[in-house]
């Protein structure tokens, strides 16, 4: 048996070792195809024989209880819990956002009590920003080189550490032409948003670290879309909101990029013309 694809209404396509292809609706990632139980696994696309034991990797949270978990674990960094929360998922699917709104929720100014960096840095631009704002919360947002230089990695290590004090050292170059310290003590703590995917992640970071994967199916975009969508866009009415979640939901194989942003884009075409089909154009070519 060969999984082939999702639905938006949560039915699974699969082909049958005779060639026949078939359509079955999933209820807990379980459906049932001549009398037999099958096990889908999202993570792997595969499909096993199910004998109704429950296992590990069946402890499910859906996507609006993950991002629940990724605001407490982000203002349990705000308030100095813990070091530091990783969070991984596609981009454009709201992890900026909720980070920016628990630090609103908490009355906390940029660049006073926190700062966010994005873009590429170097380890010795690394080393400069965990200096200057070390008794802040940093928040490297989509900064993935620092995930790839080892140097990069030992100094997060050292402002990571779970030692009473954390000492970042800088060895090999002596930083007296530009005012920085061969050694400082770091306070803060630091909120890493990052495409990469949690496998991919450096293990000494990851232990030191709360994370949270937000990464979606197609189904669990499209359900994110729909909660969002009762904050977002305020002046549009939700009933406007949820036709438009629903459409692209519909329409989602044609969709080129399924993100937060199409969703605004499609809301705001709806609103103004009150057609589909404009809509449906901006999906497919967007």
């Amino acid at each position: 048996m060969k999984f082939l694809s999702l639905t938006s209404d949560n039915k699974i396509k699969f082909k049958r070792e005779d060639g026949r292809y078939h359509t079955r609706k999933l209820r807990d990632n379980i459906f049932v195809d001549s009398g037999t139980e099958y096990k889908f696994d999202r993570n792997t696309n595969s499909i096993e024989l199910y004998n109704g034991e429950p296992t590990k990797s069946e402890i499910q949270f859906d996507i609006n209880e993950r991002f629940n978990h990724l605001e407490t674990f982000v203002d349990m960094t705000i308030d100095g819990i813990v070091p530091s929360v990783v969070i991984c998922g596609e981009a454009g699917l709201g992890k900026s956002y909720t980070v920016m709104n628990r630090f609103d929720k908490k009355n906390k100014i940029e660049d006073e009590d926190y700062v966010i960096v994005k873009g590429y840095t170097t380890a010795k631009g690394l080393y400069k920003i965990l200096y200057e704002n070390r008794f802040k919360t940093i928040v490297l947002d989509d900064i993935d080189s620092v995930f790839k230089d080892d140097t990069s990695l030992n100094l997060l290590k050292a402002a990571l550490d779970s030692y009473s004090k954390r000492i970042v050292t800088w060895n090999s170059v002596s930083f007296a032409d530009d005012g920085l310290p061969e050694k400082f003590e770091f306070f803060g703590q630091i909120v890493f948003i990052t495409n990469k995917s949690l496998a991919k992640l450096d293990g000494a970071v990851k232990s030191r670290s709360l994370t949270v994967d937000v990464s979606m199916t197609t189904d669990e975009k499209i359900d994110r879309m729909r909660e969002i969508s009762k904050v977002m866009l305020p002046e549009i009415s939700l009933s406007t909101k949820n036709k438009v979640v629903d459409f692209i939901g519909e329409n989602s194989d044609i969709v080129k990029e399924l993100n937060l942003r199409t969703l605004i884009k499609g809301i705001k075409i709806f609103e103004s013309t009150g057609d589909m089909r404009p809509v449906q154009y901006m999906l497919a070519n967007s």
